[in-house]
C-alpha cells in the first residue's frame, strides 16, 4: 500500500499533468490559428499578384486587399492576446488587456461587415465567376468563412438552449416491490402523497428521489427539476456546473 507521502506526490503529479495537457492544447490551438491566418495572408497576396492584369465588374481586388489587411491585424492581435501561454509552465490566470480586447472586437465587427459586403458583391456580379473566377471564388470563400465564424456560435447557443429545454435523460423506471431499493419508510410519492403499491411504476431521478411514473411525467410538463431538491434533471446542467 502506498504511503501518504507517495499518494500526495502522485496527486501532485496528476494535477500537474492535467494542467500541462490543458496548456498544451491551448498552445496547439493558438499555433493552428496563427498558421491558418498566415496562410490566408500568403494566399491572398498570391491571388492579388496572379490577377494583377485581370479586371472584374465588382471590386473583388479591393475586397481581397482590405480583407488581407484585416486578417493580418487579427493575426497580430491574436498573438498578442495569447502569447502569455508560451511563457509559462502552467496555466496562468491571465488578465485580458481591455484596450486590446476592445480593439480586437472592433476589428472583428468590421471584418463581419466587410465579409457581408463581399458576399453582396458576389451576388451582384454572377458573370464574374466566368470573367474573373479566381477573384470571384476567393471573395466568395472568405465571405462565407467570415459570416460562418460569427454565426456558428449563435447557432451553437440556440441548439444548446433547445437541447436543454427539450432533451430529457432516459431516467430509470422500476416496479415497486416490498423488498427492493426503496425503503418502506420512503415508499411514497411526494407529488400525490400516496404510498406505493406493489407493481406501481416508479421513476428514479439522478438525485435519487423517486415518484410515481405518471406523477413525475406530469410534473415534467411544468418544470424539469426535482420537486423535492429542485435539482435540474437535464444532464447538460451537470456539464455546465
Amino acid at each position: 500500500m502506498d504511503s501518504p507521502l507517495q499518494r500526495s506526490q502522485t496527486q501532485r503529479i496528476t494535477r500537474f499533468m492535467e494542467r500541462l495537457s490543458a496548456l498544451q492544447c491551448i498552445k496547439w490551438f493558438v499555433v493552428v490559428v496563427l498558421i491558418f491566418k498566415s496562410l490566408q495572408v500568403i494566399f491572398n497576396t498570391s491571388v492579388l499578384v496572379v490577377t494583377m492584369n485581370q479586371h472584374s465588374k465588382a471590386p473583388f481586388k479591393l475586397f481581397i486587399s482590405v480583407y488581407n489587411v484585416l486578417v493580418l491585424v487579427q493575426l497580430i492581435l491574436f498573438f498578442l492576446r495569447h502569447r502569455e501561454y508560451f511563457r509559462v509552465a502552467r496555466l496562468p490566470d491571465i488578465q485580458d488587456n481591455n484596450e486590446l480586447s476592445l480593439f480586437s472586437n472592433f476589428v472583428d465587427a468590421f471584418s463581419l461587415f466587410w465579409c457581408l459586403t463581399g458576399f453582396h458583391w458576389t451576388q451582384e456580379c454572377k458573370t464574374c465567376k466566368i470573367s474573373a473566377p479566381l477573384l470571384y471564388y476567393t471573395t466568395l470563400t472568405w465571405s462565407y468563412l467570415g459570416i460562418f465564424v460569427v454565426v456558428s456560435p449563435l447557432i451553437a447557443i440556440v441548439l444548446l438552449i433547445f437541447i436543454i429545454a427539450y432533451f430529457k435523460p432516459n431516467l430509470p423506471v422500476i416496479e415497486y416491490k416490498n423488498t427492493g431499493e426503496i425503503n418502506k419508510e420512503n415508499a411514497n410519492c411526494s407529488i400525490c402523497l400516496a404510498e406505493y403499491n406493489v407493481n406501481d411504476k416508479i421513476k428514479i431521478l439522478p438525485c435519487n428521489h423517486h415518484f410515481h411514473l405518471n406523477c413525475i411525467d406530469e410534473w415534467f410538463n411544468i418544470d424539469d427539476i426535482c420537486p423535492l431538491c429542485k435539482k435540474p434533471i437535464n444532464i447538460l446542467y451537470d456539464l455546465i456546473d
